[in-house]
């Protein structure tokens, strides 16, 4: 390029040089991967280590990104410093969630990718078999032991089973539940008759608790109580008791009860009178004169 100055005399004077236009460097956004499907357990550790290359900017040069997660779940939690992503889901989180990751350049450009966690429920148990109608007898044991399918867990391993009444209460007093042997042991009483619904649960960490539901009829007739000798002796006592005093009130009132009897009387003069009662009234003979007089008792004498 010439450069030419002009001055008053019309002098001029002039002088070339040059320059180079640059074309400014352009920035370019970064770069994401796509993330596999990971899946997590309920009640088990989960962790993901994001790869360190899982962002990437094209431009040359030392251009840092900086990392962010936008939407994090409550159960999962990320450390920044390691890019790692751990936590332990419960019941409450089953189903697919997704995780928004995004990297920003030096020049405000960023990129983001997804992390989709799928919850899973594989080693919660299910009822396997139904528990049939049981029956018991008032004042004799009863014992029942709980199957071993009657609930199934996928792990294999044993579970807690929790006994109670239908509506949560306290079992009865004469049946009782031990866990350990699963078993239900007791003996009802003249009381205890009718059925019992009992709730029996299958507990299992970071799961719902599995109910299943049976019935104990309890049946038999009611104990008579058994009196002792001393009682029925008493009894007797009692009775002819009473007998005796209704014998005499009877006398009392003039009512005699009829009998044979006789009596021999001897008069001043000697002679002999016998007196005889035959249930009809009292005859009264003279030995002598074969003189017979009936005398009538006085039933109704006031």
């Amino acid at each position: 390029m010439q450069v030419v100055a002009t001055g008053h005399e019309q002098k001029t004077a002039g002088d070339l040089f040059s320059f180079v236009v640059l074309r400014a460097k352009e920035n370019h956004p970064p770069t994401a991967s796509l993330i596999p499907l990971q899946r997590a357990q309920v009640g088990q550790a989960f962790s993901y280590d994001a790869p360190k290359d899982l962002f990437s900017d094209l431009d040359d040069g030392d251009d840092e990104l900086t990392w962010k997660v936008q939407t994090l779940l409550g159960w999962l939690h990320y450390n920044s410093k390691t890019s790692k992503f751990f936590g332990v889901p419960k019941l409450d989180d089953l189903g697919a969630k997704n995780i928004k990751i995004c990297a920003t350049d030096s020049h405000a450009k960023s990129v983001c990718t997804t992390l989709t966690v799928l919850v899973e429920s594989l080693g919660c148990p299910a009822i396997g078999k139904t528990l049939e109608l049981a029956h018991a007898k008032t004042n004799r044991s009863f014992s029942l032991t709980v199957p071993e399918e009657t609930f199934k867990s996928p792990r294999g391993a044993s579970l807690k089973l929790q006994a109670s009444s239908m509506d949560g209460s306290n079992l009865p007093k004469w049946l009782n539940f031990d866990p350990d042997q699963s078993q239900f042991s007791g003996m009802p009483g003249p009381g205890d008759h009718g059925a019992v619904v009992v709730k029996l649960a299958a507990l299992e960490p970071a799961c719902n608790s599995l109910q299943s539901v049976f019935t104990v009829l309890v049946s038999g007739r009611e104990k008579k109580e058994e009196k002792s000798p001393f009682a029925w002796m008493m009894s007797w006592w009692f009775l002819l008791l009473w007998i005796t005093i209704a014998l005499c009130l009877l006398w009392c009132c003039g009512v005699r009860l009829s009998c044979d009897w006789e009596r021999v009387i001897k008069s001043e003069d000697g002679e002999t009178q016998v007196i005889k009662d035959t249930g009809d009234g009292q005859t009264f003979t003279n030995m002598a004169d074969d003189t017979t007089l009936l005398i009538t008792p006085l039933t109704n004498a006031p």
